[in-house]
């Protein structure tokens, strides 16, 4: 789950009989959980899950979802129906650190809505099916999660264009050539698209597709992380995940990675290119295929075949000149510049990049009207190793000032008064707040504060997503604010406490306002 927070993953394509749908059932096995959470230093740390009561859970755990009277998912012969569910982390989970292992307490929160986010990119994953070489498409047989076998989860059709970057057993082309080296392909090889839906159509158009060798965990071993440190010889990816050609899972080891003279290089969105080892630097995005071994209990990656994956940074804006903009890294992929070591990232020791003043290259980039400050979100490629400044090589700059922005309230257990609902919107008291009361925008926290008291307002009272989970009982789900609110205040007149708010909106940082399209609260 914590791989899609910025991705969504279809798990089925399978046939549900016609009919009204007001509610869905999703079943969490915790009886073999694998639980690895990031320590304070960065390192892997093993957590143990708990359930709300205190006691070991080691079972499992049945999660249900309501959709309102106005929302029903409605299965009908030849019309298309989609149904999102959303696997609440930052709701679901309280993570204490201070023991060993470290201690997780569950309390599972599932949001459902009839329809995906058309805002997050979608990824299929599966065997190849047919092709239909004059529409250039193909059907896939659904196989979410890396599973390698699997019961028959229905097929769905994938749709390419002449901009549709395709990498089949390690070569890439575009558009029609690309669709060409897939059609060659057996029935049953491993493929991945990555694209987005058309919820008017109810399709899928990929904007990637890779297939046979190119599929980690196919019939070599993949790895896909971020790079934190290298040097000549070897690389160090944190954060990956291993697909093991045998079908294996494993999660958040840092392994090294090596090479040799035969190992090809590649970078994604640039099927010409000519690039080396040299190119891969660190806080690069990368996935990897070759052999994984142990090396006396250290994880080591014999690679094959190296790909530089789109990166995602995240800062605030320290400074900016023509075709060049300077930030205050707070998130590479993720995760904390202090977790990454830039030695050897510049011409010279002088010139490592300096997460307070990382140099992004914009080259000639129409780029919103930056103040010094402001939150902003870059994709694009890290600098070739031993060659910054720059450091960054951007594709997209995005300003979140007025973008997208995330809420995120948790109250200790012990709190007296957490909130007020009425008409109007949510009124936040943050007097018992936890250490979680913060907006992110673009992975940028901007930390609440008591006064003026923040207020959560509906962006449409009559459209949006509102959801109230209470324990021992379904997430209620409402499409009115005025449903929502009602039921909310009738359930704190009762005597019940909320442990955590999010939300889904814009947020205006000098009067604490969020203006929320998502709410959802989690009473104790």
């Amino acid at each position: 789950f914590a791989q899609l927070t910025d991705l969504t993953e279809f798990v089925t394509a399978a046939t549900v009989p016609n009919g009204a749908y007001v509610a869905a059932k999703l079943t969490l096995d915790y009886s073999n959980a694998d639980i690895v959470l990031e320590g304070s230093d960065g390192n892997p740390v093993s957590a143990d899950p708990y359930d709300s009561d205190g006691n070991p859970l080691d079972g499992t755990i049945d999660l249900e979802v309501r959709l309102d009277n106005r929302n029903h998912l409605v299965i009908a012969p030849g019309v298309p129906a989609l149904l999102t569910l959303d696997f609440n982390l930052d709701a679901t989970h309280e993570v204490d650190l201070s023991t060993s292992p470290a201690r997780v307490t569950v309390e599972p929160v599932l949001v459902a809505e009839a329809n995906p986010d058309e805002t997050k990119p979608h990824r299929i994953r599966g065997t190849l099916v047919s092709v239909d070489e004059e529409a250039m498409s193909f059907r896939i047989a659904v196989r979410p999660s890396r599973h390698k076998y699997s019961r028959d989860l229905g097929t769905l059709t994938v749709y390419t264009g002449d901009e549709t970057v395709f990498e089949v057993n390690g070569t890439t082309a575009t558009g029609a050539d690309g669709f060409g080296l897939l059609a060659a392909s057996q029935p049953g090889t491993a493929v991945v698209a990555k694209g987005n839906v058309d919820l008017t159509a109810k399709t899928f158009r990929a904007t990637e597709v890779y297939a046979g060798t190119s599929v980690p965990g196919g019939d070599r071993d993949g790895l896909v992380g971020v790079v934190v440190g290298r040097d000549a010889e070897g690389l160090t990816v944190r954060g990956g995940t291993l697909d093991r050609s045998l079908g294996a899972l494993y999660l958040n080891q840092d392994v090294t990675v090596t090479w040799t003279d035969e190992t090809t290089v590649t970078r994604e969105l640039d099927p010409n290119g000519a690039y080396t080892v040299d190119d891969v630097s660190v806080g690069q995005r990368v996935a990897v295929l070759g052999t994984y071994s142990e090396d006396g209990g250290t994880p080591v990656f014999q690679a094959t075949h190296i790909r530089m994956l789109v990166t995602r940074i995240a800062g605030e804006v320290v400074g900016k000149d023509e075709g060049e903009l300077r930030l205050d890294l707070e998130h590479i992929e993720g995760r904390s510049p202090d977790r990454f070591d830039f030695s050897g990232t510049g011409a010279t020791a002088g010139d490592d990049a300096d997460p307070n003043d990382y140099q992004v290259n914009t080259g000639g980039l129409a780029l919103p009207d930056l103040d010094v400050g402001a939150p902003v979100r870059v994709f694009g490629f890290v600098t070739p190793f031993g060659a910054a400044p720059p450091d960054f090589d951007a594709l997209t700059v995005a300003d979140y000032s007025n973008a997208t922005a995330r809420l995120r309230v948790q109250w200790e257990r012990t709190s007296e008064a957490e909130l007020t609902a009425d008409a109007d919107g949510l009124t936040l008291d943050l007097t018992d707040a936890g250490r979680l009361h913060h907006v992110f925008r673009g992975g940028i926290a901007t930390e609440l504060e008591p006064e003026p008291a923040p207020t959560v307002i509906p962006e449409n009272p009559d459209r949006g997503v509102f959801a109230v989970h209470q324990r021992g009982g379904p997430t209620r789900v409402y499409h009115d604010y005025a449903s929502f609110a009602d039921y909310l205040a009738g359930q704190m007149e009762a005597g019940r406490h909320v442990a955590f708010v999010s939300g889904l909106g814009s947020f205006d940082v000098e009067g604490q306002v969020f203006t929320a399209r998502k709410i959802f609260v989690r009473l104790r």
